[in-house]
C-alpha cells in the first residue's frame, strides 16, 4: 500500500467510524472475515479497496443506534445514507489513484472530497432525527472531528514537528456547518447569527495561518545567518501580532456571545469555537 494511500485510509477511518467500532474491526481483533458474521440492516455492499464499505455503515449505524435510540426506520434510512457516503469516499479515492500526483496533492483532494461527503451526511442524518437526538448527534459528531484533528495533527508534525504547536483548526466549511447546526434555530435567526460565527471561525483561521506564516519567515531569517538584532526584532514582531490577533478573536468572541442564550453558547464553548 503507497503512503499516501495508507494515510487517506486511515483517515476515512477516523472521520468515519466510532472508537468503539474501530476496536472492534481494527488488525488484529477478532472480527469475522469480510464477507461472514452479523451484518446490520440493509443490502450487502460490494467489496473496496480495504474491504467491504458496508462494514462502516454498519458499525456505525449499530453505534448511532444505541446512543441515539433509533427506531427501525430512523436505521434504515441512516444506513442507506452512511452506505452511499462510504461508497462515494471510496470511488474518490479510486479516482484519485489513478489520477497520480504528490503525496500532498493526494491528501489535499481526498481532504475536499471527504468534507463535501461528510457535511451532506451529517445535514441529512440530522433531517432524520428528533430535537433530542439531533443535540445528542451534534455532541457525537463533535467527538469524531475531534479524533479526525488529532490523526491530523500527528499526520503533520510526522514531517513538521512545529505542528504539534500550531494544531490546524477545523476547515471553515466543517466550523461554519457545525456551529449552525448546534445553533438549533430557525432559518431567519440562523441568518442573523451566523455572520457572527463566521467573523470568529475567520480570525481563528487567520491566527493560524499568520502563526505558520510568520514562525516560517523566522526559521529562514535564522537559516539564513541572520544577526542577534534582526532575530530580536523578528521575535517581537511575532509577539506582537500574535497579540493583535487574539484581541481580533477575543471581539469576535463577544460579539457572539451577545446574541447566545447559555446553553447555545456552552454548546459553543464545548466544541471548541469560545473559550
Amino acid at each position: 500500500m503507497t503512503r499516501p494511500l495508507l494515510a487517506a485510509f486511515l483517515l476515512l477511518s477516523a472521520t468515519t467510524l466510532p472508537a468503539s467500532a474501530q476496536e472492534r474491526t481494527g488488525p488484529g481483533s477478532e472480527a469475522a472475515p469480510d464477507g461472514e458474521g452479523d451484518r446490520g440492516p440493509g443490502p450487502r455492499r460490494g467489496r473496496g479497496p480495504f474491504g467491504d464499505p458496508g462494514r462502516f455503515a454498519d458499525n456505525a449505524v449499530e453505534f448511532l443506534a444505541k446512543e441515539l435510540d433509533l427506531d427501525t426506520e430512523q436505521r434504515e434510512r441512516i444506513h442507506e445514507l452512511l452506505s452511499r457516503g462510504v461508497q462515494t469516499m471510496w470511488k474518490r479515492v479510486g479516482e484519485r489513484m489513478r489520477a497520480g500526483g504528490a503525496e500532498g496533492e493526494f491528501m489535499d483532494s481526498f481532504r475536499k472530497a471527504m468534507e463535501d461527503v461528510r457535511v451532506e451526511l451529517a445535514n441529512e442524518i440530522s433531517k432524520l432525527l428528533t430535537p433530542a437526538q439531533r443535540r445528542e448527534f451534534e455532541v457525537l459528531v463533535d467527538q469524531f472531528d475531534r479524533r479526525a484533528q488529532r490523526f491530523e495533527q500527528t499526520r503533520r508534525a510526522w514531517e513538521r514537528p512545529d505542528q504539534l504547536f500550531n494544531p490546524k483548526p477545523l476547515s471553515r466549511r466543517l466550523a461554519l456547518d457545525k456551529a449552525e447546526r448546534a445553533l438549533f434555530l430557525g432559518p431567519e435567526e440562523t441568518a442573523a447569527v451566523m455572520p457572527f460565527v463566521e467573523r470568529l471561525v475567520d480570525a481563528r483561521l487567520a491566527l493560524y495561518e499568520g502563526r505558520k506564516v510568520r514562525r516560517q519567515d523566522l526559521l529562514n531569517a535564522i537559516d539564513g545567518g541572520a544577526s542577534p538584532e534582526e532575530i530580536r526584532q523578528r521575535v517581537a514582531d511575532i509577539r506582537a501580532a500574535e497579540q493583535f490577533q487574539q484581541l481580533e478573536i477575543l471581539a469576535a468572541s463577544q460579539a457572539l456571545r451577545e446574541l447566545l442564550t447559555i446553553d447555545q453558547e456552552a454548546r459553543f464553548v464545548a466544541m471548541g469555537l469560545l473559550e
